[in-house]
């Protein structure tokens, strides 16, 4: 009896087994649409990207014309009331080469998605850095890791959402943070 129920409990298992990996071939079959995949096109993507970001260091309104398209939009998350439209953001990086000097990028990591269904279909980037520069007004150094998500259509940048802390550049510049009530 005993040699019995190890039997049928070793059969379960084994039947549980067969199911979980049936179920992952069925998952893996490129029949089935994915909401999200890698970009095909992932390098040309992210060097488009580098070069936009090369560009805004660069205050190269030239090359930022190129490579954003015609109703760009760059969106500041932290505050959307920052959002800005192409003209004002290649104005901004453009004056930022007088009241900024020594401005650094280091790129901390890149990946291009494609989104097949949803609000957010197209081509995707998401790229993690920390810039630094001296700000010339205040004479101080800031650092700043960030995180932008751009959205690509037909190999330029439409749009651009950033996500970034602002306390320690308000700080950096001088402004103090008085909790409510003092």
């Amino acid at each position: 009896m005993k040699n019995l129920s190890f039997f049928f409990i070793l059969l379960s298992v084994f039947v549980m087994i067969q199911g979980c990996s049936n179920t992952s071939e069925q998952v893996d079959d490129a029949a089935v649409v994915k909401p999200v995949v890698y970009n095909p096109n992932s390098s040309a993507y992210i060097a488009a990207v580098q070069q936009l970001v090369d560009a805004m260091l660069a205050g190269d309104s030239v090359a930022l014309t190129a490579l954003t398209t015609d109703d760009f939009v760059s969106i500041y998350v932290t505050n959307p009331m920052d959002t800005i439209n192409k003209e004002d953001f290649i104005q901004d990086w453009v004056s930022f080469q007088t009241s900024r000097s020594d401005q650094q990028n280091e790129r901390v990591a890149a990946s291009a998605l494609k989104v097949n269904e949803g609000d957010f279909v197209g081509d995707w980037v998401q790229y993690w850095g920390n810039y630094s520069a001296y700000m010339v007004d205040a004479d101080t150094t800031i650092w700043i890791p960030y995180f932008v998500n751009l959205e690509l259509s037909e190999g330029k940048i439409s749009k651009m959402f950033s996500y970034y802390d602002r306390v320690p550049i308000w700080q950096a510049v001088g402004y103090q943070i008085t909790p409510p009530g003092q």
